[in-house]
This record gives C-alpha cells, structure tokens and sequence, in this order.
C-alpha cells in the first residue's frame, strides 16, 4: 500500500501566484522561450516543482503562447 506524503514546495507560501507567474516569465524573457526542464536546471527545482511553475504560467498565459514541438519548449506568439 502506497503511502500518501504531501510533496513540499520549495517555495511553500512564501510565493503568491503572482510572483510564481512572474518567475517563469522573467526566465522566458531571459532565454526566449520556457520548459520544465530550463526551469530545473535555472532555479534547482526538482521536475514535480517546476510541473506546478508550468502549470500556472500555462494557465495564466495560454492565449499568447505557442508549443515549438521541434525544440520542446514555450514561446511567447509574435
């Protein structure tokens, strides 16, 4: 029987939505484009942290992104 342990958040509640937003879009900013795995290896998040950073951003931002499928990563429609 598996046992339920609550995965912590590194950043627990120390980041709002807001700021958990923003910290994915400074790194699109900064590299053009965002993934889980840029967000793993910018901020040292383990794959479950940066998954819950892409969700929000996604769901923030759907409308003005677009999937590259030959690189893998977002990036922001022009």
């Amino acid at each position: 029987m598996k046992r339920h342990i609550p995965i912590r958040s590194r950043f627990g509640t120390t980041l709002n939505l807001e700021k958990r937003i923003e910290l994915v879009m400074s790194l699109q900013r900064s590299l053009g484009h965002v993934n889980r795995k840029a967000l793993v290896e910018e901020y040292g998040l383990t794959q479950l942290e940066a998954g819950s950073l892409m969700r929000d951003f996604l769901h923030a931002h759907a409308k003005n992104l677009k999937w590259d499928m030959t690189n893998a990563h977002y990036k922001m429609k022009t």
